[in-house]
């Protein structure tokens, strides 16, 4: 039965090395959100003992692709924004800054502020060279958060009927 299981992490290990290397190959840039729990754990699949499987994580991941000519760009010019709206409908802004030509950024959301934020509802990225943009990937929900600056309750209640 250990054979088994080893083969298994081998052929898992090697099918995810294949997905990660050559998912950015295809576009510029990419973006998708996994939801992450205990079924996420190999040892959930295969029945072992693992004390990850009580305590779980439970959330999402936001994964981001890119890829990079490197004949038509130069890596020091380059800077990605990912832009989040949560379900609490908050944006948080995250800009990254590549050190190589083709990878990937993980964003988790686990547990405590999975529930606190209410998960991530949509989301989009933009590439720039020379402060310049040059790509944008939209979630097909993405829109401008509408945000009400400096907005008093009092305001609120005079102009209700």
């Amino acid at each position: 039965m250990p054979l088994l299981v080893y083969q298994i992490n081998i052929a898992l290990i090697g099918i995810s090395l294949l997905l990660i290397l050559t998912s950015c190959q295809n576009k510029m840039l990419r973006m998708q959100v996994d939801n992450i729990s205990r079924e996420n754990l190999a040892s959930y699949h295969v029945g072992t003992p693992d004390p990850r499987l009580i305590h779980s994580p439970l959330g999402q991941r936001m994964i981001v692709c890119w890829y990079l000519p490197k004949q038509d760009f130069n890596l020091q010019d380059f800077s990605i924004k990912i832009s989040i709206i949560y379900g609490n409908h908050t944006q948080e802004d995250i800009w990254y800054k590549p050190r190589q030509y083709c990878g990937m950024y993980v964003r988790a959301l686990l547990n405590e502020q999975y529930f606190e934020k209410c998960g991530i509802l949509t989301y989009k990225s933009e590439m720039y060279a020379c402060d310049q943009l040059i790509k944008c990937w939209k979630h097909h929900l993405w829109t401008e958060l509408i945000t009400f600056d400096n907005l008093d309750e009092e305001e609120v209640k005079d102009e209700t009927f």
